[in-house]
């Protein structure tokens, strides 16, 4: 039951604006975490973690974070290399950054706490909405699930900054103006994955155990 209570949640946030009419970005919070849904996003919607780098905040908070993490997702599955062992080195806990296997734990681990009262949390994809091949590299990937957030939700235009929305400024914490690791392998060359820039709008893809920042959104349904 307890698993449920986001969709009790949800449900109750949208009849009080105004019943089950698409309203773009809807904030809300279950169990005291703040969570925003992206409505609009495929047949199912999506939903974000409020704060856009909630690894820093949780960290900020409880110093042992890390250690959790790793105890709890001690390695994340590799195209490339078959499996990584997650270590202290891929977290920087400065400035929030991870390297992709960090980032991939992290947002497994927000699962397993069962952050927002629900299980399946990840990295957000890279795939366009219906499943089908990524965009990019490029601009205006507008079906990817933050290239989706950035452009239509956001109403931004490229090299816009994601900070520079209002929408989005309004609704989320600590946006970063920086890179931000999806949880898609780039099929090319799996020892990197796809990322997003939210500094100018740009779908691209980095080595691994680069540190960028993680956001992560429950998958579509």
């Amino acid at each position: 039951m307890k698993m449920m209570s986001w969709k009790l949640a949800l449900a109750a946030r949208l009849l009080s604006v105004g019943g089950l009419a698409w309203a773009g970005v809807i904030p809300y919070t279950v169990n005291g975490d703040a969570l925003v849904f992206d409505d609009d996003y495929g047949a199912a919607g999506l939903t974000w973690t409020a704060d856009a780098n909630l690894f820093k905040t949780q960290y900020d908070a409880d110093n042992t974070v890390v250690a959790q993490i790793i105890t709890a997702v001690p390695t994340v599955a590799d195209s490339y290399y078959g499996s990584h062992s997650v270590v202290a080195g891929d977290f920087n806990t400065t400035n929030g950054r991870m390297t992709w296997w960090g980032a991939t734990a992290w947002a497994e681990w927000l699962g397993i706490i069962g952050y927002g009262g629900a299980n399946d949390w990840g990295l957000w994809s890279a795939l366009n909405s219906d499943g089908t091949g990524t965009c990019g590299p490029a601009y205006n990937c507008i079906d990817s699930a933050l290239g989706h957030l950035f452009y239509t939700e956001g109403g931004l235009i490229a090299p816009a900054s994601i900070t520079s929305s209002a929408t989005l400024s309004a609704d989320f914490t600590n946006l970063q103006n920086y890179v931000y690791w999806s949880g898609t392998e780039y099929a090319p060359n799996p020892n990197n994955a796809w990322n997003f820039n939210t500094d100018n709008g740009n779908q691209n893809n980095d080595n691994k155990d680069n540190q960028n920042y993680g956001w992560a959104a429950r998958p579509r349904e």
